[in-house]
């Protein structure tokens, strides 16, 4: 570790090779950096033929994010300040991990952090959780009815493509909550066309 982070000669400090004015500014902006996954992420975009694109290294943003005064990350988080200005509503929407509104306090995310995460102890493991980062897509939909829901909203939209059989849509998505068949990604795929801007603007045209 010694060899990746420790002071320069001119004053400042340097991890993996980022120079910092101080400790603390190093220690605010170190998440920027993925370094671990760059070279995951080269093999997975030349493995899709497709451009890597890392916008949180360009040094525009770390310049920005090392100018912003400290008293603005303090209490809340500079991203959730700016979705409670700019749409209030997706402000509103409970955070995954700490069940508080996105625009709560930060106090309010570390607390709601500790008791969810004590709460699934006692609960036990969801059906959708795995040992990584990543939900089982296909025991999400099983294990609640988001997906149907959105089904149901989207329906008239769907009905209008002739390449679709509403019926089996219909009977497709009860075979995978039943556990007979697991396609939701082929599921979230469609709700994803029929809920999209995009995709009503072409179906209206």
């Amino acid at each position: 570790m010694t060899e990746n982070v420790g002071w320069k000669p001119n004053g400042r400090v340097s991890d993996h090779g980022v120079e910092y004015e101080s400790p603390e500014a190093m220690s605010l902006s170190t998440f920027l950096y993925p370094i671990t996954n760059g070279i995951g992420f080269d093999l997975f975009a030349s493995s899709q033929i497709t451009r890597t694109r890392t916008p949180l290294l360009d040094r525009r943003l770390i310049d920005l994010h090392l100018e912003m005064p400290l008293k603005y990350r303090l209490r809340y988080d500079p991203v959730h300040r700016a979705m409670a200005k700019l749409d209030p509503s997706l402000a509103a929407v409970r955070d995954a991990s700490s069940a508080v509104p996105v625009s709560s306090h930060k106090a309010a995310h570390v607390v709601g952090n500790r008791i969810t995460n004590q709460l699934a102890k006692v609960r036990g493991p969801e059906s959708f959780r795995t040992e990584g980062p990543l939900q089982d897509k296909d025991e999400v939909i099983r294990a609640t009815d988001f997906l149907g829901t959105a089904l149901q909203r989207t329906e008239s939209r769907g009905r209008t493509l002739s390449c679709l059989d509403w019926a089996e849509v219909q009977e497709t998505y009860r075979r995978h909550r039943a556990g007979e068949i697991d396609v939701g990604e082929d599921l979230y795929r469609l709700v994803t066309v029929l809920e999209s801007p995009i995709g009503a603007r072409i179906l209206s045209a």
